[in-house]
C-alpha cells in the first residue's frame, strides 16, 4: 500500500525519519551526525538481529502491546504518531501521543508534515504537510534528483 519501505525495519527502527531529519537539520546549517539523535526504536530486542522472513513472521506476536497502547490514547482523545523534534540543535525521535483534533493527529495515509515554530510563527507554526511515501511522490523525487545532477553537469 506503499506505508512503508520494502523492508518495514527501515520504518520500524526510525532511521528513515533519523535520515530526514539529519538532512533537515545539516540543510539548515547544522553539524550534527547521526548519533547525536535520540531515536525510538519499535523493533523489539528479541526481533532486532533476525532475518527478515522471521522478523515478519514474529512481529504481529506484538500486536497487544500496541493495542493497548492505542487504546489508551484513544481514551483520553489522543492518537500515538511517529514524530521527531528538532530544537535547540537537538533532535528526538519516538511514539508520542497528540490531541486527535491537532494538526498531526488528524494525518491520513501516507502523508507527512513539519511545523516550524520562530519568531514569527511562535503561536501558530507554519505547517508544510503533503504525501511523505508511495510511487508517485518517490519517482517524482528520483526524476527531480535526476534533472538536478543533469543541470550540475552542463
Amino acid at each position: 500500500m506503499g506505508y512503508a519501505e520494502p523492508d518495514p525495519r527501515d520504518d520500524l527502527s526510525g532511521e528513515d525519519v533519523a535520515r530526514k531529519f539529519l538532512t533537515m537539520a545539516r540543510t539548515l546549517g547544522h553539524r550534527i551526525e547521526r548519533k547525536e539523535l535520540s531515536v525510538e526504536s519499535l523493533i523489539p530486542d528479541h526481533l532486532t538481529h533476525v532475518d527478515q522472513e522471521t522478523f515478519l513472521t514474529d512481529l504481529p506476536h506484538v500486536d497487544k502491546f500496541w493495542k493497548k497502547k492505542v487504546q489508551k490514547a484513544r481514551q483520553k482523545g489522543r492518537v500515538l504518531c511517529y514524530t521527531g523534534n528538532f530544537n535547540d540543535g537537538n533532535i528526538n525521535i519516538g511514539v508520542q501521543t497528540v490531541d486527535c483534533e491537532s494538526t498531526l493527529g488528524q494525518l491520513e495515509g501516507t502523508d507527512n508534515l513539519i511545523q516550524i515554530y520562530s519568531d514569527y510563527y511562535n503561536d501558530t507554526p507554519l505547517v508544510i504537510q503533503g504525501p511523505g511515501a508511495g510511487k508517485v511522490v518517490t519517482a517524482a523525487g528520483v526524476v527531480s534528483d535526476i534533472l538536478q545532477i543533469g543541470e550540475r553537469l552542463e
